[in-house]
């Protein structure tokens, strides 16, 4: 059974690629920043809230994302966790680079490390009209010291 992990598993997009991977077999874990309830979240409106494993990890500390990796081994990760409120983000636009830039920089240095690597989605830019390809996958073997910026 695959395994996937998605960061951001508590928002809309999160819950609802959750029930897709479910639905295709996939054992399904997602990282949540705090421990906060489930209850106001799409996952729970969906049903899936006993349905997915959850680990609690901030894309901005990067030992706690690490910990959530190699906790739960994950075949694919899926990177939804972002700021994308933009009052919140010109509000706090220290934390919104961390979380947006740094985070996601620090989250892939994580998986360079990682044999085998695990396949890298993530959210494509469609609110400002870009198409660009959502799935980052190798077409052949890689060692862990291949550079993951090489493809």
């Amino acid at each position: 059974m695959p395994r996937a992990l998605i960061t951001g598993i508590a928002g809309q997009d999160g819950a609802y690629l959750s029930k897709w991977l479910l639905g295709h077999g996939y054992e399904v874990w997602g990282t949540l920043r705090d421990d906060k309830p489930l209850a106001q979240s799409p996952l729970h409106a969906l049903g899936l809230v006993d349905s997915v494993h959850v680990v609690i990890a901030d894309l901005r500390d990067r030992t706690s994302m690490d910990a959530a990796i190699r906790s739960c081994q994950p075949d694919e990760i899926y990177n939804l966790a972002a700021q994308s409120s933009v009052s919140r983000s010109f509000e706090f636009p220290v934390e919104t680079g961390q979380t947006n830039g740094i985070g996601v920089a620090s989250l892939l240095s994580t998986l360079r490390e990682l044999a085998p690597l695990p396949a890298f989605f993530r959210r494509p830019l469609a609110r400002f009209s870009v198409t660009l390809p959502m799935c980052h996958r190798q077409r052949r073997p890689r060692s862990a010291q291949e550079s993951l910026w090489s493809f």
